[in-house]
């Protein structure tokens, strides 16, 4: 049996070795001669979301209205982009390069791209509209919530106070 083991993970190996050459995708190999350079090509997913220069043209995009909420002092617009029909996402930075994502989506499902694992997670009622609030102890980083067949989000890399965060959500929020 460790004899059958070892040889499926000899084979594993040997097969991956074979499919990485060790040159980045989109890169040709000095020493390789140029008919195996030329039958390269990068390989991967492309990118669902459409980078858009204005907010109007993320809506145009989506086909869904987005309500953009007045923004903390000292952070920037640095990205708008949309997943065609699905979702619009807007990201702020500060000079820190701490960022603000503020998101809505169709359906009712989790739109916020944030996996972290959180130790509060609290829950704040607005206009009869339950928000989830998570973070690590008085700091708020995400807010999410659903309602009228969107989902939301808004979430902070450096956190929020509790307050803070829902008085950044409260037009998106109002809107929905």
């Amino acid at each position: 049996m460790k004899k059958l083991a070892l040889f499926g993970w000899g084979l594993a190996l040997t097969l991956s070795l074979a499919a990485c050459d060790g040159t980045p995708p989109g890169t040709t190999d000095s020493n390789a001669d140029d008919s195996a350079s030329d039958s390269r090509s990068a390989v991967g997913l492309a990118s669902p979301f459409i980078e858009c220069h204005t907010i109007e043209e993320a809506v145009a995009q989506a086909g869904f209205p987005f309500t953009l909420p007045s923004i903390p002092e000292g952070y920037e617009q640095k990205s708008i982009s949309v997943v065609k029909g699905e979702l619009i996402s807007v990201i702020f930075e500060n000079a820190h390069g701490e960022q603000l994502c503020l998101r809505k989506g169709i359906g009712e499902r989790d739109v916020s791209g944030d996996f972290n694992r959180y130790d509060e997670t609290r829950t704040a009622v607005m206009d009869g509209i339950t928000i989830t609030l998570k973070g690590n102890g008085d700091t708020m980083n995400l807010a999410t919530w659903s309602a009228a067949g969107f989902s939301y989000s808004a979430s902070s890399s450096a956190g929020l106070s509790e307050g803070a965060l829902l008085d950044l959500v409260r037009p998106m929020v109002e809107a929905s």
